[in-house]
């Protein structure tokens, strides 16, 4: 049995999904390192592997388009059927560039670390890792502060409300890899 999807993360889906039909210059960025895995809602993953095809293959991503071709696929009602698919951008209001990928990105981040709580649910203490990271603290507005200071990226996320995320680095990109 899969673990329960937390509270407040289905709305940051469906808010992500809501943007990217409604039309963002960001979509392309989105699509490049959000994978439909990343989508804790099963409905979400199909509606968003539907809209990353389409933005690949710059077709337009707007409901109807999406509509078309889940119904195309015979993916309708798995997604959720027509009706959820509407609900999705019924009322929604265009958000900042800075939230959008800031979802993006704790969706993303979500799907390696699933302790990163919902946007709005309070500061968190995250395990220290063993790898150097970088810190971001991420509220509403998207990200408000970025750095290697952990201490630092805690304080400013909890004056803001928001949420404390830990990137770790992998690797040092200035050094060029080994060839095999």
């Amino acid at each position: 049995m899969s673990e329960p999807i937390p509270s407040g993360v289905p709305d940051e889906e469906r808010t992500l999904i809501a943007q990217l039909m409604l039309g963002t210059e960001h979509a392309r960025r989105i699509v490049e390192f959000l994978s439909y895995s990343d989508m804790q809602d099963p409905r979400h993953q199909l509606i968003y592997d539907t809209i990353s095809a389409m933005c690949r293959h710059q077709e337009p991503m707007d409901v109807g388009s999406v509509e078309k071709a889940l119904t195309y696929g015979g993916e309708i009602a798995a997604a959720g059927g027509r009706d959820y698919l509407r609900s999705i951008v019924s009322g929604a209001q265009p958000c900042p560039p800075g939230r959008l990928l800031a979802l993006a990105g704790l969706i993303a981040g979500r799907a390696v670390d699933p302790s990163i709580p919902p946007l709005g649910s309070g500061p968190v203490d995250h395990p220290e890792s063993p790898l150097p990271a970088v810190y971001l603290a991420v509220d509403d507005n998207g990200i408000g502060w970025a750095g290697l200071d952990r201490q630092r990226a805690d304080e400013r996320a909890s004056n803001a409300g928001g949420v404390l995320v830990a990137l770790p680095v992998i690797a040092d990109y200035r050094t060029p890899q080994a060839s095999r």
